[in-house]
């Protein structure tokens, strides 16, 4: 493909970006480098923990005998403001961007996944393969996970199942955001979207700001009119459940590249579901 056709590989798509704006950016800019339109509307929050909470929650992880933190804004709450947390036994990452949040930080991340960079709740299942986190390694174990308040409760279950003491490190709270009825005007009842969603809770937080933005059966049909590309399985399922009718493909790589290559593969089918519409 030549930089003419790779420019234009995406023309004529539209995209609506539900990430937390401070994430978004990497993706929206190759987006629109390949010729889409992308319109950032966060269905997310992050806000971080009050400082004695985070106190807390860096003493609890300092007598850890394993750190494991579940996305980058765990990462970033964790050591925000700290000059210098001690942590004594290895540290575990969700992901290759946890990782990379917690090497600039001059942390080594001691084992991570290699099959995803975006960090999502389900990766948690490719953190529970790896071998440091295996039953023999962590029977009698104190092992701390720092996450948001409210996260999944997979990863601390199969923890203990295996032997370990888990305690968790609540360091950041997901909000949803209030969506301005201005920002929708242009939006609901024009031509069908690609709604990137990258999680359940993401996908809830949309419909909900949507509805009570401008409520009414316009808007649901605008909803479920839309293409939706998802990042797993689960989130698909999840979406179709709501909405029926609507149009659901799920990236084979939940990372920003995954994303990319799903819209490409999909771009006419997107772009002909309009026409349908």
């Amino acid at each position: 493909m030549s930089g003419t056709e790779k420019a234009a590989a995406l023309r004529g798509v539209d995209v609506i970006a539900t990430r937390p704006s401070h994430q978004a950016k990497g993706l929206t800019q190759r987006l629109e480098s390949l010729g889409a339109t992308v319109v950032e509307i966060p269905a997310l929050e992050i806000a971080f923990a009050s400082p004695s909470a985070l106190t807390l929650a860096r003493a609890r992880a300092a007598r850890a005998e394993i750190v494991i933190f579940v996305s980058r804004n765990a990462v970033d709450a964790f050591y925000d403001d700290a000059h210098e947390v001690r942590l004594r036994g290895p540290v575990c990452a969700v992901g290759a961007s946890t990782a990379a949040a917690l090497g600039a930080l001059g942390v080594v991340a001691d084992e991570a996944p290699q099959n995803t960079d975006l960090d999502l709740p389900h990766s948690t299942e490719a953190l529970l393969m790896l071998p440091r986190l295996q039953s023999a390694e962590v029977a009698g174990c104190r092992i701390v996970i720092v996450r948001g308040v409210g996260g999944r409760p997979t990863l601390g279950n199969a923890l203990r199942d295996r032997g370990a003491e888990v305690e968790y490190a609540e360091v950041y709270e997901r909000q949803r955001p209030v969506l301005a009825r201005s920002v929708l005007g242009g939006l609901v009842g024009s031509d069908s979207w690609v709604i990137v969603i990258t999680s359940v809770e993401g996908f809830d937080n949309f419909c909900a700001m949507c509805l009570e933005s401008i409520p009414g059966c316009m808007t649901e049909r605008w909803l479920s009119r839309c293409a939706y590309l998802v990042l797993s399985e689960r989130i698909a399922h999840w979406v179709t459940r709501r909405w029926p009718q609507s149009r659901v493909y799920a990236a084979s790589q939940a990372s920003d590249e995954g994303v990319v290559k799903a819209l490409l593969a999909n771009a006419r089918d997107m772009l002909e579901g309009d026409a349908r519409c």
